[in-house]
């Protein structure tokens, strides 16, 4: 599903997006923009209740979930067995610390059910979607060389590629690992 509205991008474009075929082409960019997004985040971006993941045992104190923000954690279970809530406590950031002991080493020995994700996507993010979903529905914008004597043209990738500004932004929601 797309992080930003044909609306949104309508505004950002400066532009009424009008007929079937523009909408769907403006859908369509918004898709790709959202999920190159995501994939480079490296995690949903909206939010996500109750998701159910197995991660592998750290021997540690802590763990590190595979994405935030965590708004609640409504299970774990170490090595098939229930923990009590009051057996670890957690970070919005994913970080996951066990009060008494160590974490099992085990592969997949660690079930977690989790809300992560922002309910309202944050605007910095909107903004890059709506940037690389522009690019991608108006080929003008891949222009990487125009000449005016003798008239010569050269497009760039037509991919959608992220820009490095755009990268950094972006960069304050990747979880390092």
């Amino acid at each position: 599903m797309a992080l930003a509205t044909v609306e949104q991008l309508e505004s950002y474009l400066g532009t009424v997006i009008t007929g079937p075929s523009a909408v769907a082409s403006a859908e369509l960019a918004l898709d790709i923009a959202s999920d190159a997004v995501e994939k480079y985040i490296g995690y949903p971006v909206e939010e996500v209740v109750d998701d159910v993941i197995s991660v592998d045992g750290t021997r540690n104190y802590v763990f590190l979930l595979p994405a935030y923000p965590v708004t609640d954690i409504a299970s774990i279970t170490e090595d098939g067995i229930m923990l009590d809530t009051d057996e670890y406590e957690y970070s919005q950031f994913g970080i996951v610390k066990k009060l008494n002991g160590l974490w099992t080493n085990k592969l997949n020995g660690i079930t977690i059910t989790y809300t992560h994700g922002f309910t309202d996507v944050p605007m910095s993010i909107i903004g890059v979607v709506l940037a690389l979903a522009s690019r991608i529905k108006d080929g003008s914008s891949n222009i990487k060389q125009e000449s005016m004597g003798s008239y010569s043209v050269t497009y760039a990738n037509p991919s959608p590629v992220l820009q490095a500004a755009e990268v950094m932004v972006l960069d304050a929601f990747r979880i390092l690992k």
